[in-house]
């Protein structure tokens, strides 16, 4: 994913646009990346690497997931970013959900 996304200038955009990307190395930060390893077991019933996740400000997750081929990567960003601008709540009122497992 880090050649055929991350260093794809269209994905790009998208992302910087959107998003504030941030990359945690799981072996220096392993308490981290269990928080969002079990949002993305939640989320999607597995878990593996890379593991892409979108978090609150507060570094909530509310949704994860692993690889994802270009096309489905941009469309992922695209409706993440559409549903924060048009319907935030949804977003804020499922992270806690996620963390409690529901």
């Amino acid at each position: 994913m880090a050649h055929e996304s991350f260093e794809d200038e269209a994905t790009a955009q998208i992302m910087n646009a959107h998003f504030i990307n941030i990359k945690i190395d799981r072996e220096e930060r392993p308490d981290l990346d269990a928080i969002y390893m079990d949002a993305c077991q939640l989320v999607t019933r597995s878990g593996g690497w890379p593991l892409n996740a979108f978090a609150l400000p507060d570094g909530s997750p509310f949704h994860a997931g692993t690889y994802f081929p270009k096309a489905q990567w941009q469309k992922i960003l695209s409706q993440i970013a559409q549903l924060w601008i048009s319907e935030p709540n949804k977003v804020l009122e499922y992270s806690p959900k996620l963390k409690k497992g529901h």
